[in-house]
This record gives C-alpha cells, sequence and structure tokens, in this order.
C-alpha cells in the first residue's frame, strides 16, 4: 500500500481489489466505512479505512462471509485481533509491493 495518509476513491479501490462502485455499495451497507469528504465533495479514505476495506474484503472472500457476516466481524472484534489482521494484511501487501518493483525480465 502506498506510503500515505489519504486515498481518493480510485486509488482505495485499486488498493482493496475491487471496483468503485464495490466501495460505495460497502459503505452505505456499513456506515462506519463511510468516508470522509473533501471539500469538492470527492470521498477520501484514510488510511485505517483502507486498512479496513482490504480486511472487509479478506471476510467476504477468503471467510465467505456475507457483507451481513463481515459487518458483525468487524464490529465485534476486539482491538488485538484488528491488529494482528492488519499487521498480516500490512504483510502481504508489502511483499505484494516488492513483488511489484523488482524488474521485468
Amino acid at each position: 500500500m502506498a506510503d500515505r495518509a489519504y486515498f481518493k476513491i480510485g486509488e482505495a479501490a485499486a488498493v482493496v481489489g475491487v471496483a468503485t462502485s464495490t466501495l460505495r455499495h460497502w459503505e452505505s451497507e456499513i456506515p462506519s466505512l463511510r468516508p470522509e469528504r473533501s471539500a469538492a465533495g470527492h470521498r477520501v479514505y484514510s488510511r485505517a479505512q483502507v486498512e479496513r476495506l482490504v480486511l472487509l474484503r479478506q471476510l467476504l472472500e477468503q471467510r465467505g462471509l456475507t457483507l451481513d457476516g463481515a459487518r458483525r466481524a468487524l464490529a465485534g472484534r476486539n482491538s488485538d485481533g484488528v491488529t494482528d489482521a492488519l499487521a498480516r494484511i500490512r504483510g502481504e501487501a508489502q511483499a505484494l509491493e516488492a513483488l511489484a518493483a523488482e524488474p521485468e525480465d
């Protein structure tokens, strides 16, 4: 994940690996995911929100939860569980960034 504090919706979607329409849908279903808005009215996601979106995607795809189930899992996680999950996500993101930085043959 890029070393930055805030992301536009397209940038956040690219990091998470989903379409911008998916992010808009998720934020309509899970109010805690709603990003701030810029002065121009554009969505601006914090780094923590993007990390939470990555975690949400993992819950949906890897664990097979429904959106409602993932929402409950996110709400019910203690801070240690979230911290552990975010640490794993950061590790995976760093590994992907290292692969992307390697020159192609």
